[in-house]
């Protein structure tokens, strides 16, 4: 039997986010397509050259295993890696600045060490209430 996903989610796990993720797993009927690399924000790993290495060969484990062709980068603010990284914003806008700067090295990252992948990056913002919304990138 083949294992084949399509897809390759990288996201926090920060459980503010499970809900909307998981409603975006539905709409896109995304079960059984993917495989995931989940943990403390992982899409600040691949700026860390101490990190960024590890990251990579666990991408192309992952596309030898069950050959995906595109990264999915669910990146959220208000994330507590960001801040035990140092990370100070201003304000809203400057955060979600800085997050698609990081973003935008990231997919070249991912597209210099594998070039026939395709990247995309999904926003999440995280209210006041907790609730949370889909940003456009």
């Amino acid at each position: 039997m083949s294992h084949n996903a399509k897809y390759i989610h990288i996201i926090c796990t920060d459980p503010r986010i499970q809900k909307i993720y998981h409603g975006y797993l539905v709409e896109n009927n995304c079960f059984g397509h993917f495989d995931s690399i989940q943990y403390e924000n992982p899409i600040l790993d691949f700026l860390n050259p101490d990190k960024v290495g590890g990251i990579i060969e666990r991408i192309k484990l992952y596309q030898a295993m069950h050959g995906p062709d595109t990264v999915a980068l669910f990146d959220h603010l208000d994330c507590g890696a960001y801040q035990k990284n140092g990370y100070v914003f201003n304000d809203f806008e400057h955060e979600l600045a800085v997050h698609k700067e990081n973003n935008e090295k990231v997919k070249e990252i991912i597209k210099s060490n594998l070039p026939d992948f395709e990247v995309t990056v999904k926003y999440v913002a995280i209210e006041k209430t907790g609730e949370c919304r889909w940003l456009k990138g």
